[in-house]
């Protein structure tokens, strides 16, 4: 995968590189980039095996203090000018963090040999040093685990926007994005970058699409139909941007995308609304996508691997959110049946919310419908109308399927988890608990060796 990133592979001859911010090393004022660039190693780690390092020197206990010159090392390399083997200062970062750990590991015992030698007059002091002992691990953990928590949120897009986030030539596009989205909901295509799935929602507060392959396995090959992604099995070939903007246009409807962004020079420049950035990009509007897509009528299809013509004979009409038909590969997938009121059907989104884990459109339709709505099908997502789960199908297009009533209503999607991930949890918990019963107990046989 690595060698993927960078054209010339991940090994490098000593180069001169740009420096790595040192506070989007240590701190949260930055921190993960475009390339594995930066990325945060945790304070606590770097502190806790320097002074591990510091304990063995004043014990002179020379080898113990290995690790801590590695340390310094992998630090120069992530940090200064020179890469000296890999070619970007991120990947030295892991060194940090795996050597960090062991110097962590060195402070532990260390602090564990000086409260050994400390001598206690009585009985009861000795009692509460031998319990401290088995504490002083205890706590450097959870010292730890408190100091990367916040890493762990950043991974799952929980925490405030990073100004590293960004790469070079989008720190512009992404700005602007953030500072004009307004009340658009619709996501933002950007083909010709390898990490907008995570980047986009993170610094423009926006969605984007995927692109490693983490996608429902229903959607990916629509999604592949938008831009390349890796791994492509099915050999999809992805539409270019000048493509998408006309006759594969109806595409971006589906799946709802506000906003496509390209690389200058092209001659979408000129394409009306079209912002061109400082940083050799073009951000143009599609005019906007539609959350929900509803018809009368379903249609059995073939499986689908290039969408543009199933997406042309649906007839999507972008006035009232309809289309001819819905297409589906199996008709037994769907459990209700729609009855054709002979009028054509109107639909209307008067708001729609996109949280993490969380989503709610509020619609309204003349006619009971059925509706595809502008996100992947998976088994374990849960639909609601009106707070009622309702049963869901796969739309060819591998996007969400259901059956809604005429009014107005409100529609959320929330997930969960399946049962396999929930034996794993249980089984966790219980591993936890048991470790837990077995520390408790530990204390109670150090006080039975101690009287």
């Amino acid at each position: 995968m690595i060698p993927g990133w960078y054209p010339n592979g991940f090994v490098a001859m000593p180069v001169l590189m740009d420096t790595t911010p040192w506070a989007a090393t240590f701190t949260f004022a930055g921190s993960q980039g475009s390339g594995w660039v930066y990325g945060y190693v945790g304070i606590s780690i770097v502190v806790l095996a320097i002074l591990g390092g510091v304990l063995s020197f004043v014990r002179i206990r020379l080898v113990l203090i290995a690790p801590l010159i590695v340390l310094g090392l992998a630090l120069f390399l992530a940090l200064g000018p020179v890469a000296f083997f890999l070619s970007a200062q991120g990947q030295y970062l892991v060194y940090v963090v795996v050597i960090g750990s062991a110097g962590v590991g060195i402070f532990t015992v260390e602090l564990k040999h000086r409260m050994s030698i400390v001598r206690l007059r009585n009985l009861i002091n000795r009692s509460l040093l031998s319990q401290s002992k088995l504490l002083i691990p205890t706590l450097i953990c959870v010292v730890v685990a408190v100091d990367m928590f916040r890493y762990n949120l950043f991974v799952n897009y929980m925490v405030p926007p990073t100004p590293n986030g960004s790469p070079s030539n989008r720190v512009a596009v992404h700005e602007w994005l953030a500072n004009n989205r307004g009340d658009n909901t619709g996501r933002v295509l950007d083909p010709s970058q390898p990490e907008n799935g995570w980047q986009i929602p993170m610094v423009a507060g926006l969605a984007g699409y995927e692109n490693n392959g983490s996608t429902s396995i229903f959607s990916a090959n629509f999604i592949r139909n938008l831009r390349t992604t890796n791994p492509n099995p099915s050999g999809v070939i992805a539409y270019s941007v000048e493509e998408l903007l006309s006759s594969a246009s109806d595409l971006l409807l589906i799946a709802n995308t506000d906003w496509v962004v390209a690389d200058q020079p092209t001659s979408l420049r000129a394409y009306p609304g079209a912002v061109t950035t400082d940083g050799g990009a073009v951000i143009i509007p599609t005019g906007g996508g539609l959350p929900l897509i509803a018809s009368e009528e379903i249609k059995i299809v073939d499986q689908q691997v290039q969408f543009v013509p199933i997406a042309r004979e649906m007839g999507i009409n972008t006035d009232n959110g309809s289309a001819e038909f819905i297409p589906i590969l199996e008709d037994d997938l769907v459990e209700e049946v729609v009855q054709s009121s002979g009028s054509n059907i109107k639909s209307h989104v008067s708001d729609h919310v996109i949280e993490s884990q969380y989503v709610r459109i509020d619609y309204s339709l003349s006619s009971t419908a059925y509706l595809q709505l502008s996100y992947s099908y998976y088994p374990y997502l849960r639909v609601m109308i009106d707070g009622v789960e309702v049963s869901k199908f796969p739309t060819a297009f591998g996007l969400i399927g259901i059956v809604a009533p005429e009014g107005s209503h409100v529609i959320e999607i929330e997930p969960y988890l399946s049962p396999l991930r929930r034996v794993t949890y249980v089984i966790s918990v219980a591993t936890f608990l048991l470790l837990g019963l077995l520390y408790i107990r530990s204390f109670r046989r150090l006080d039975t060796m101690t009287l």
